[in-house]
């Protein structure tokens, strides 16, 4: 019976990792794509093993959180190879409301 409480304690840390890793794979999305999705595959990993180890909600929130993120950034990938939508768009700049267009209009109208 006490080979079995390590077993299931180091499931439960897995599942908290996993759930952990699954939500702040979210948070560095937004300014560096390559190393969330290094998050992402992390929790996913987590997830599977802390499953397998009889972890319980917190690692399947982790892998629903990971399985979540891993699509949406191939489906964004996609999307920006096939070209139908620019990469820029996913940018810091481009969300700032068009700073630079509107910088670009006053110059001219100045002149």
């Amino acid at each position: 019976m006490n080979d079995e409480t390590p077993s299931a304690g180091s499931g439960k840390g897995l599942g908290i990792a996993s759930l952990i890793c699954g939500i702040g794979a979210f948070f560095p999305g937004c300014l560096c794509g390559g190393f969330s999705i290094i998050i992402a595959i992390v929790a996913l990993i987590f997830g599977v093993i802390s499953r397998n180890k009889g972890g319980g909600g917190m690692a399947t929130a982790g892998l629903v959180l990971s399985i979540i993120y891993i699509v949406l950034y191939l489906v964004g990938m996609i999307l920006i190879l096939s070209g139908a939508v620019s990469a820029d768009q996913f940018s810091m700049e481009g969300m700032s409301g068009g700073g630079g267009a509107a910088g670009a209009t006053g110059g001219d109208g100045g002149g």
